[in-house]
């Protein structure tokens, strides 16, 4: 600290810190995945167990469709909490790396999708409650990339 030096750390370790910039890599990864657990739980409905399709490979039932589905409800505002984490460090420039991925459900995805950044040339200013980003790309096809400056 107070040497130039740069310093890594996970979402959750730097809560209730701030540094003057702040990048925040991999936007394009998602968290989590299907999950292979054959009995299921949740606080709210309890227990189920995967049958056997026709193929005898475990599928959810009724009871399991809800789990996943709450489960994946839970999951994204987990993410959403943590995205807000990690962008609230930056106290002069945050800057967002990756782009939007087609199947996947990721924060560059939500990102492109609430401030419509396909439409937006490169520089444009995007601006909000007390902030202002600058849109840059890397190349003239590059996906988008957001400079979140003070």
């Amino acid at each position: 600290e107070g040497m130039g030096a740069v310093t890594l750390m996970t979402v959750h370790k730097s809560k209730g810190l701030e540094f003057p910039v702040v990048f925040l890599p991999e936007m394009w990864a998602s968290g989590g995945g299907a999950t292979a657990d054959i009995v299921l739980h949740h606080e709210t409905t309890g227990f189920t167990v995967k049958t056997p399709d026709e193929n005898g490979k475990p599928k959810n039932n009724v009871a399991g469709e809800l789990i996943s589905r709450l489960r994946k409800q839970e999951d994204a505002v987990e993410a959403a909490r943590i995205l807000y984490v990690a962008m609230t460090r930056a106290r002069d420039y945050l800057v967002l790396c990756g782009h939007a991925h087609p199947q996947k459900t990721t924060w560059a995805e939500a990102l492109n999708d609430v401030f419509e950044l396909d439409g937006k040339e490169h520089n444009s200013v995007l601006t909000g409650d007390g902030w202002q980003a600058v849109l840059k790309r890397t190349a003239p096809d590059a996906p988008p990339a957001i400079d979140f400056g003070a």
